[in-house]
């Protein structure tokens, strides 16, 4: 199954990948985006099954979900996604 990220997302999933556990807030200032921007694109990633969220009373934390973000095969690296030319979006496998 092949994931379009566009360029928040891919973000997004790149801030996981280095970094865990991480809350929605620590992410929001991390990555200096508004509050209803970073909600919209964590919604979309979690509906497309890249990240999951996991809210405790005080905080939100999120979770990369691996399997949704490569194959684990030998020649996928970290990061590494397929760029579409037409578009600025990255399709991960």
């Amino acid at each position: 199954m092949t994931v379009r990220l566009n360029t928040i997302e891919a973000r997004i999933v790149e801030m996981l990948r280095q970094r865990y556990p991480i809350t929605v807030e620590e992410l929001r200032e991390e990555l200096s985006i508004r509050r209803d921007t970073l909600t919209l694109t964590l919604k979309s990633l979690a509906s497309k099954g890249v990240i999951a969220l996991e809210p405790l009373p005080d905080k939100t934390y999120i979770r990369l979900l691996a399997a949704a973000v490569g194959t684990g095969a030998a020649s996928d690296s970290p990061g590494d996604g397929i760029r579409n030319k037409d578009d600025d979006s990255i399709a991960y496998r």
